[in-house]
């Protein structure tokens, strides 16, 4: 009875009344704790724990006394606070370093914001427990639901010496990109404040990273002109990219030159520009840096026809020779206008521009003005869209190609100049020749191109010249008169008229496998002294070539300039007349007996022959078949012996 009457009474009221004495019974209190009649975490009507209580009731002795025995740091009550909480909000620092050294606080815990304690104390200006947190290990690069970091928070608070304070951690994340696209760098205190910029310059702040809008801080701050020159100054000595990329893909750097091309009516301002520009320029700065169109700042400027700043892109070494993803280089669209810009030309070619690179249609410069020409004196039709949109009735393009072809010189281990083809595979000069523009064509034949050069074809510009106006077929007195003066001028020039084809064909033999139209025919055998004596891979002459194409008047033109020509053999033996009769064409064998054909040759046919021509033999009978004429049908018959007899193997 007196043990019950005596009996300590261990309640959750009794032990936060003891823990709220002035001096607790230390005795009591672990012996409550130890009678398991205790929760050391129990929860009062307001969700406060004992440990929660006594911090709020400044009882801090006891709590860190609650600590040590096991109460829960981290359970909330219902204003959503912790002991940890708490404990920061009353600023005791023995109880945060307490928890920690017990390891009971979870230094990197976070709200539901996703802002850590340590942002948290940041916001709060606490810094005293901000250290505290970072010397306990919390992680000083958190990011919160935003993506914002403590140096944000920091800036954003105005703590701008804390902010100086964090930079002198060990991996402190400096380039951090926020889910708003932005980096420290274009936060509004940074971007307002060069001392606080050039601090985290120093620290290892990448300055040319792009936010949301595209803008890196460099590019931005350059844009203010003179007044920024010293933080690019400490942006660029401490390792800023300066062709790091800009959303159109150009660089930096030439990203701010294009804002100073663009600052005509501010030449103060664009002066200010240029010079950050050149100070990038001495710090790896690329002033050949392409953008998304693979052009360089000078496709720009030419556009602007801006001299002064050509010039100050070439004085920076700029490569005029760039060729953009259409090929182009800057040169090409600038020749639309012919000479009214031939001051820049000019300066393009002093420094080297190459007026014979290719753009992705296989045409340079010089193929491009050709066109231009041509369709100018109605030669040819310009069928592309955008080049008729250029094109210009009154431009001086014949001028253009003159002032480029001045300063082509020999490279080194040539000859000649222009040995390149057009994009049909013809030497440049073929073209204005094959459309009648003779002008044209001398300008380039004047300015030491190789006459004897060959196209794609293998054909030189006799041959292949000849064999366009013979597939035209047109015969009007214009045409004849430029074909008689055009030829004329190319025998003149010492071109090989009895060039030869792959197959061994002179200009002669390929004509007669035309529909060759005999007037033109006559002027080209009157004009031109051929060796008629010339004969193809076969051994074959035109004479051999017009029986197998049935035409008797060229035959008897030839006839006229070589007559002996009738009688010459191919490789096989055999002569124009035995073809004439084993195609069974009785017309060209009377002719040939006309002009005085012998039926006889040489020798034996070649075994190679007798074997493929032998089964046109069948057409023999055809060259007597309904003779009225005894004497014809006599030598038909004496040639049909002879060539019977000649393909008879004994």
């Amino acid at each position: 009875m007196l043990n019950k009457l005596f009996k300590k009474d261990f309640t959750h009221e009794n032990f936060i009344l003891e823990l709220l004495f002035p001096t607790p019974k230390e005795k009591w209190l672990e012996e409550a704790l130890a009678s398991g009649s205790i929760d050391i975490n129990h929860k009062d009507e307001n969700d406060n724990t004992f440990l929660m209580t006594l911090l709020k009731k400044g009882h801090y002795k006891y709590a860190i006394w609650l600590i040590e025995h096991g109460a829960n740091p981290t359970i909330k009550n219902n204003e959503n606070l912790n002991p940890i909480d708490i404990a920061i909000q009353k600023d005791k620092v023995e109880i945060v370093e307490t928890l920690l050294k017990l390891k009971k606080l979870d230094v990197n815990q976070r709200d539901e914001y996703g802002r850590s304690l340590l942002q948290n104390m940041v916001v709060s200006g606490n810094h005293k427990m901000a250290r505290i947190l970072i010397e306990g290990g919390a992680n000083i690069n958190n990011l919160d639901n935003k993506g914002k970091d403590i140096i944000y928070d920091a800036l954003s608070y105005g703590e701008h010496g804390f902010v100086r304070e964090l930079l002198t951690y060990d991996g402190i994340e400096l380039n951090h990109i926020d889910n708003d696209g932005n980096t420290i760098m274009q936060h509004p205190q940074i971007e307002q404040d060069d001392t606080l910029a050039r601090d985290l310059l120093i620290a290892g702040s990448d300055p040319t990273i792009l936010n949301a809008k595209g803008e890196s801080y460099l590019y931005k701050t350059a844009l203010r002109g003179e007044e920024a020159k010293n933080i690019i100054e400490v942006a660029l000595e401490h390792g800023a990219n300066v062709n790091a990329r800009t959303t159109t893909n150009n660089s930096i750097m030439m990203e701010i030159f294009l804002r100073a091309s663009e600052a005509e009516k501010n030449k103060k301002y664009q002066k200010d520009l240029l010079d950050i520009v050149s100070h990038m320029l001495k710090y790896g700065g690329d002033v050949n840096a392409l953008d998304a169109k693979g052009e360089s700042g000078l496709f720009n400027v030419i556009r602007m026809r801006n001299i002064p700043l050509i010039k100050y892109l070439l004085k920076a070494n700029i490569d005029v020779n760039i060729q953009n993803k259409r090929g182009e280089t800057v040169l090409e669209k600038l020749v639309y206008t012919g000479m009214d810009h031939s001051a820049i030309i000019k300066l393009l070619l002093q420094h080297g521009i190459d007026p014979t690179l290719k753009n992705k249609d296989g045409k340079c410069v010089y193929e491009i003005l050709t066109n231009l020409i041509l369709h100018q004196e109605k030669q040819l039709l310009l069928e592309d869209e955008e080049a008729l949109s250029l094109f210009d009735q009154d431009a001086l393009y014949m001028n253009t190609v003159q002032l480029l072809l001045e300063n082509e010189k020999i490279k080194e281990g040539k000859h000649f100049i222009l040995e390149v083809y057009d994009s049909i595979g013809d030497p440049l000069f073929f073209k204005p020749l094959m459309y009648d523009n003779f002008a044209l064509f001398n300008l380039f034949i004047k300015a030491k191109v190789n006459i004897h050069q060959l196209n794609k074809q293998h054909y030189n510009i006799f041959f292949a010249y000849v064999v366009k106006i013979f597939e035209d077929n047109k015969d009007s007195p214009k045409v004849c008169k430029n074909f008689q003066d055009n030829i004329s001028s190319l025998i003149s020039r010492r071109v090989d008229k009895d060039f030869k084809d792959q197959l061994g064909w002179t200009i002669l033999h390929k004509v007669v496998s035309t529909e060759c139209n005999i007037k033109l025919f006559k002027i080209l055998t009157d004009v031109v002294p051929f060796d008629y004596y010339i004969s193809d891979n076969l051994g074959r002459t035109v004479i051999h070539c017009a029986v197998w194409h049935d035409n008797y008047e060229v035959i008897k033109i030839v006839n006229t300039i070589s007559p002996d020509l009738i009688n010459i053999e191919d490789k096989y033996r055999i002569t124009p007349i035995y073809y004439a009769a084993l195609l069974g064409n009785r017309s060209l064998v009377s002719h040939f007996f006309d002009l005085g054909a012998s039926v006889t040759t040489s020798g034996k046919i070649d075994a190679k022959a007798l074997k493929k021509f032998k089964p046109m033999l069948k057409n023999l009978p055809k060259l007597t078949k309904n003779v009225s004429d005894l004497a014809l049908k006599h030598r038909m018959e004496s040639l049909i012996e002879e060539i019977t007899s000649k393909f008879t193997i004994k």
